[in-house]
C-alpha cells in the first residue's frame, strides 16, 4: 500500500538513508545494538506510513461511498473474526 498510494518503498528508503540490518551472526551474550537501531528506525517508518495511509484510504472509501459500510460492518467484525 505504501508503494501504491504513497510511492514509498520502505526497504529502499532505509537502504538509501544508510540504514542496514546487522548481517553478522549474533552471539547470545552480546548486545545487538546495531540491529536494534535498524528495527527502531524501520518501525518508525512503518508508523509514518500508517499515519499517511489513513487519510488516503479514508478518501478512497468516501469516493466509493463505502465509508459507512466500512465503519459500521467491517470494523465491528474485527472483534469477532480471528
Amino acid at each position: 500500500l505504501a508503494q501504491s498510494y504513497l510511492e514509498l518503498d520502505v526497504k529502499a528508503y532505509l537502504e538509501n538513508n544508510g540504514v542496514q540490518p546487522q548481517k553478522e551472526q549474533l552471539n547470545l551474550f552480546e548486545q545487538e545494538e546495531n540491529n536494534n537501531q535498524y528495527t527502531q528506525y524501520e518501525n518508525s517508518i512503518y508508523a509514518y506510513v500508517i499515519y499517511r495511509l489513513y487519510d488516503v484510504l479514508t478518501n478512497k472509501l468516501k469516493e466509493s461511498n463505502s465509508l459507512e459500510l466500512f465503519n459500521n460492518i467491517e470494523m465491528p467484525l474485527n472483534s469477532f473474526l480471528p
